[in-house]
């Protein structure tokens, strides 16, 4: 994934940052893949979790955004089970499916 070029002017982005922001993208993707392939109870998932939420306020914060957990798209992650049209329509993920095993804390 590239930076938005437009986003990037509009909000004065240097060029320093705008390769965080493609690496951090690359990050995000190879986190996801490792919780593709791990159960979400697995070291190896709840590591990558931690890593993606990481990567979601740092690009936040390069971006020159507020941090908002609530923009982060955490319903589209792997084995997550919350809905996903209901917290696509929502904007950010406010709906919790109580059998989420990332999402229900029980």
């Amino acid at each position: 994934m590239v930076a938005n070029s437009k986003l990037v002017k509009q909000r004065n982005i240097p060029q320093e940052d705008v390769e965080k922001i493609n690496k951090l993208h690359i990050t995000l993707d190879e986190m996801v893949e490792i919780m593709k392939q791990n159960e979400v109870e697995s070291e190896n998932f709840k590591s990558a979790l931690v890593i993606w939420r990481h990567c979601q306020t740092r690009l936040q914060i390069l971006w020159k955004f507020d941090i908002d957990q609530s923009m982060w798209q955490e319903h589209r992650l792997p084995h997550c089970k919350c809905p996903k049209m209901d917290n696509d329509d929502r904007g950010n993920h406010s709906w919790i499916s109580g059998d989420c095993p990332i999402h229900n804390n029980k």
